[in-house]
């Protein structure tokens, strides 16, 4: 009586030529809607998704109202059906177009600004000469990384606080990242201020490198399927910065990102020992990262000599 009842009612479908009629209206949506076509501006593709998505449900209660067929589970169902039709058309759309778009081109007034790490093609500022600080008055910060007794290897090392009046030159070479389909190349990266930093798909398609930290994205850059490498520079947060890709995020392990004011950073070797050389001989603060739990510590590095700090991670 059931199975009687089920093939008497069934749940109504949009015809072929409902539902292509409203896929090409949404997909025109999606190159036009956001102010300007999107091979014109390819990486500001928020807008273009919201104003295409959002009136699917819409469309469809009038489809329906029209048949005389609206129903809630014919509602759900063709909606379902046409935002899934309509997300593999547009997603293969901005691919291409990802794909065949140069890279961007540089800013040399502004510099994009956005909240938490700071991220521009080239910086409003150039960077500051380095204050100078004689190397008799330098010294040494070294130590072992331990949890209950154990080393700890693989975590972030740097020095977190005392630096701030001190300048110092950035390194003339990038900071390279490159990002495929098993993921990132190294599972951390420390940069300086002031410092380029370059990334690229290295395994011909399509990847996007998205820094996110807290609720933040400060930066969303798409990777071209091409290789080419594309450049920004970070500003300080004092932060380590998660990096992922939602590309193929089921298959890639995240990053993470460190950029600091001062080169003094390093990562804790398989017997959980670091070393800075050269810092500037002044009170410090010492943080220690690692994916559980962050420890900070401080002393004061000596004249010429060494201070040795052993931070112990909960």
């Amino acid at each position: 009586m059931t199975e009687t009842l089920a093939e008497e009612h069934p749940v109504y479908r949009l015809s072929p030529k409902e539902r292509w009629g409203s896929l090409v209206l949404l997909v025109l949506l999606f190159l036009f809607g956001g102010g300007r076509a999107l091979w014109n501006d390819p990486l500001h593709v928020d807008a273009a998704a919201f104003i295409s998505y959002a009136p699917i449900p819409v469309m469809v209660i009038v489809l329906l109202a029209l048949r005389r067929r609206l129903t809630f589970a014919a509602w759900a169902l063709n909606t379902l059906e046409l935002t899934l039709w309509k997300f593999g058309i547009t997603y293969t759309l901005a691919a291409v177009i990802w794909a065949a778009s140069p890279a961007p081109p540089p800013e040399p007034e502004a510099a994009v600004k956005r909240p938490g790490l700071a991220v521009s093609v080239t910086s409003p500022e150039e960077a500051p000469s380095a204050t100078p600080w004689p190397a008799e008055r330098r010294g040494v910060l070294r130590g072992r990384v331990a949890r209950g007794g154990e080393p700890v290897a693989g975590a972030i090392v740097y020095v977190s606080g005392g630096l701030e009046a001190v300048a110092f030159t950035p390194p003339s070479e990038p900071v390279r990242i490159s990002l495929s389909a098993s993921g990132f190349d190294a599972p951390v990266y420390l940069a300086q201020r002031f410092q380029t930093v370059e990334a690229r798909s290295s395994d011909g398609e399509l990847h996007n490198l998205i820094a996110s930290p807290g609720a933040e994205a400060p930066f969303n850059i798409p990777l071209v399927a091409s290789g080419a490498w594309q450049k920004v520079r970070t500003s300080p947060t004092g932060e380590v910065v998660p990096l992922r890709c939602i590309v193929h995020a089921s298959r890639e392990s995240p990053a993470h990102l460190l950029t600091l004011a001062h080169p003094f950073a390093t990562i804790s070797d398989e017997a959980g020992e670091y070393r800075l050389e050269g810092l500037p001989a002044l009170p410090v603060k010492l943080s220690v990262w690692t994916p559980r739990s962050v420890v900070t510590v401080s002393g004061e590095v000596p004249v010429g000599g060494e201070l040795e700090l052993d931070p112990s991670l909960p």
